[in-house]
């Protein structure tokens, strides 16, 4: 059995509460049944193709179907974004004028293949400047931070939340996705490129990482609040470095107008934790801003196992 045999072992978290009801909340007798069923901890699981704590989202499930934000313990249920209610953001299904390398994008573990990468990370601490974009969370990150992919360095500009998940592993819509956006230095008459690093997020603890900023973001649409005293360390996120950790790549857009295809996309394999009510609160600043999964269009999802596999 190779590398590839086990399960990517994803830690789970997370539900939200949107302005409309995109969420039910489970009775105490369904959560606890899940809760029996499916076991306190996820162990790994051997074969790509077995889910989350024990769970799958049905490859062959009609469109109606609706993917659950986690599997097992969580309290909600998140339903899919309705395409309809961001159209001015890019959240929906638009392929006209499109290629064929759109983000982001449905990871099927059982179809993923080895990758190798050379990469390099460094990342430093940043000045708490947190934004309300009215379609997204932002924080700006101070210049000095970058990852080095093949060659190229990608300097770290900023980071933002998608509510729920925009990439889904096996069918599963997460309910938080974080995007961290590394530019490379562009040179005359040639486009931006990019690197853009996923960390999902499943309902557990609550991040402390993600608690230091809460409650900094403004209420009001397209404000931003700068906290001079406050410092944002992404190191207290991650812990290891990307090296030393597994991700999968692959090839693909930005998930927001003008879905530029020069995008290196990482998506770690590790998924962290968040409390519900972070969740929550998110999401009622942005609303469910999740673009729907693009075709992969013949395109290879690879996983590259760190240093410390």
């Amino acid at each position: 059995m190779t590398r590839r045999g086990f399960l990517t072992r994803l830690r789970y978290e997370g539900p939200m509460a949107t302005r409309t009801p995109r969420f039910a909340v489970l009775p105490a007798s369904v959560l606890m049944g899940m809760l029996v069923a499916c076991g306190a901890e996820a162990e790994p699981v051997e074969g790509h193709e077995a889910a989350v704590h024990g769970a799958t989202a049905p490859h062959d499930a009609g469109p109606g179907f609706d993917h659950l934000s986690a599997v097992c313990g969580d309290a909600v249920i998140a339903h899919s974004p309705d395409a309809l209610s961001a159209t001015e953001h890019g959240y929906s299904i638009d392929a006209v004028g499109n290629g064929l390398r759109q983000s982001p994008v449905n990871i099927r573990t059982r179809d993923v293949v080895d990758g190798d990468h050379a990469i390099e990370q460094h990342y430093g601490t940043s000045t708490e400047r947190v934004q309300n974009k009215g379609h997204t969370v932002q924080l700006d990150y101070d210049a000095g931070s970058w990852v080095q992919f093949d060659g190229v360095r990608y300097e770290l500009a900023q980071f933002h939340f998608h509510t729920p998940s925009e990439h889904h592993i096996d069918g599963l819509t997460f309910p938080l996705e974080m995007h961290l956006v590394h530019v490379a230095e562009a040179k005359e008459g040639e486009s931006p490129r990019y690197l853009v690093v996923g960390v999902l997020f499943r309902e557990g603890m609550p991040s402390q990482f993600i608690d230091r900023f809460l409650h900094e973001i403004p209420e009001e649409a397209h404000q931003g609040k700068e906290v001079p005293e406050a410092e944002i360390d992404l190191e207290e996120l991650i812990g290891e470095r990307f090296e030393d950790s597994a991700f999968y790549h692959y090839k693909g857009s930005l998930t927001t107008p003008p879905y530029t295809e020069s995008v290196q996309w990482m998506v770690l394999e590790r998924v962290y934790q968040v409390a519900p009510e972070q969740v929550q609160r998110l999401n009622r600043i942005e609303g469910n801003n999740a673009r729907h999964v693009q075709s992969l269009e013949g395109r290879q999802v690879e996983i590259q196992f760190g240093d410390d596999r």
